[in-house]
């Protein structure tokens, strides 16, 4: 089975699979995504691949790093780094982790949410593992920009170094100014369409 491959799960075992994420029972998903690899052959990994919500297109990885749960995260990307090695190596010319950065329905990835809610060593984890900081969501935003909006310091400094940030900020600017198209600025990520996280944690 190759990495982009996946089996395909029953509704039953991807809500389940989201809500113990959503919730940080870490024990027990661990435990579920196993019995889980069992049942069809394959690793964890694919497992975490294929737990994804058929209508909005939030993964494990998206509840997780809304939430900053920073314990649960390292323990699914050293599953999902299985085949690309270790995800905190340094070698900057390794791939992506996979699912790092998969997408929503509206374009936002598990970086967008956790830059959001300004869970800063999720967002450090995510783009250690390959995040890419330039990706925009539905709405236009990247990561910083949303970050940047709900004011979250630390991460707009962080994802600043990490190279995300520099149009961002001038695009921000026009926004706040009234030049330029304000897409929900007060709704956080509502701005991209996402109703389940609005500058907190979508485990309420």
């Amino acid at each position: 089975m190759h990495a982009t491959d996946g089996p395909a799960l029953n509704a039953d075992e991807i809500d389940d699979c989201l809500y113990l994420a959503r919730v940080n029972e870490e024990a027990e998903l661990n435990q579920f995504l196993a019995e889980l690899a069992q049942k069809y052959n394959c690793k964890v990994q694919h497992i975490v691949l294929a737990a994804k919500d058929p209508e909005s297109g939030n993964t494990i990885l998206h509840y997780v790093s809304a939430n900053g749960f920073l314990d649960l995260l390292k323990g699914l990307l050293v599953h999902l780094d299985q085949q690309t090695g270790d995800s905190n190596s340094a070698d900057s010319t390794k791939p992506p982790v996979p699912g790092v950065n998969a997408a929503n329905k509206e374009g936002n990835t598990p970086l967008h949410w956790a830059s959001l809610n300004g869970h800063l060593d999720s967002v450090k984890l995510l783009v250690q593992s390959g995040a890419d900081v330039s990706v925009h969501n539905a709405a236009g935003h990247s990561a910083a920009f949303e970050a940047e909006r709900a004011g979250k310091g630390l991460v707009v400094e962080y994802l600043m170094e990490a190279g995300g940030l520099e149009m961002d900020l001038g695009d921000l600017a026009e926004t706040e100014n009234g030049d330029g198209n304000d897409d929900g600025a007060e709704d956080g990520l509502n701005g991209g369409g996402d109703e389940e996280v609005n500058g907190l944690a979508p485990s309420d």
